[in-house]
């Protein structure tokens, strides 16, 4: 008897080769609408070419077929983007917000795992600290070094009550503005949801790229730095002036 089944749309050749594909549609969606459509397609013409200049990038997978794929996705993206035709779609206010809050937090963060590095009785507890574009891990790697801040221990390098009261109040306001995207993203149309899920794919697809950067040309791994170059955008559109990416000391 016949399947009754409906046939899988044929995949675009966007999804050749690109793992972030893989990752769950809410957080492509929750990533690009964070990021100015211009910012990745800039950075993703900037560091092409420096792909294919360093054959080392394809020990990572980083190859020919990843480039052609990359590339369609981009083509898809701005495709995607004249459609809808609104800048207002391009990011979210809840998105910005979203972000200054994690950018609050990353930094509290790298305090926080500082103070737990210098501490002796602590310093085995916690590894290296990387949650990516991940909210959700983020507000977890928060939570797990507090109590540690908080030790007798860290007071004489940093912690203490006060650091966590701090870093509590950082999460708090990083579960909110999380919540308020979230909502955000559940009113989004289809054609502008697919627009942020395809930011999204490129945003981490980049971002994978700028890690295998710091052990092909560690030299030139700033140029490779997505985040860094979404807030030098951002800043630009901002103030009318350019603002310098800055080399990130660990992923995430």
């Amino acid at each position: 008897m016949p399947s009754t089944k409906s046939p899988r749309p044929a995949k675009s050749r966007s999804t050749v080769a690109l793992h972030s594909l893989k990752l769950d549609r809410t957080h492509l969606a929750d990533v690009g609408a964070r990021c100015p459509t211009e910012a990745l397609l800039k950075l993703l013409h900037t560091v092409l070419p420096k792909r294919a200049a360093h054959a080392d990038f394809a020990t990572y997978g980083f190859d020919a077929a990843w480039a052609s794929a990359v590339t369609a996705l981009g083509a898809e993206l701005e495709a995607a983007a004249a459609a809808v035709g609104s800048a207002k779609s391009d990011t979210l206010p809840s998105g910005l917000a979203l972000d200054q809050a994690i950018a609050t937090a990353k930094d509290f963060r790298r305090r926080a795992a500082t103070t737990v590095s210098l501490t002796t009785e602590l310093a085995k507890r916690h590894g290296l600290i990387a949650t990516g574009a991940s909210t959700a891990r983020l507000i977890r790697s928060l939570q797990a070094l507090l109590p540690d801040v908080g030790s007798a221990y860290a007071v004489p390098h940093g912690g203490g009550a006060a650091m966590v009261k701090e870093g509590t109040a950082i999460v708090a306001t990083l579960e909110k503005a999380q919540a308020a995207h979230q909502t955000a993203l559940g009113k989004l149309s289809v054609p502008i949801r697919a627009l942020q899920e395809k930011k999204g794919v490129l945003y981490e697809e980049l971002r994978r790229l700028a890690r295998a950067a710091r052990a092909v040309v560690p030299a030139e791994a700033g140029l490779f730095a997505v985040s860094g170059h979404v807030r030098a955008t951002r800043h630009r559109k901002k103030t009318g002036t350019a603002q310098t990416p800055a080399t990130p000391s660990a992923p995430g």
